[in-house]
């Protein structure tokens, strides 16, 4: 049971990790139009 949450914690760290990203970039890109 522990194992398996592990696991499925790290697959969905793995998951939101890019697309946290993406969001950075996302908003390094607005930030750069408003300035």
């Amino acid at each position: 049971m522990n194992a398996l949450r592990f696991f499925l914690f790290c697959s969905s760290f793995s998951l939101v990790k890019p697309g946290l990203f993406l969001l950075i970039l996302i908003i390094e890109r607005i930030y750069a139009i408003n300035c």
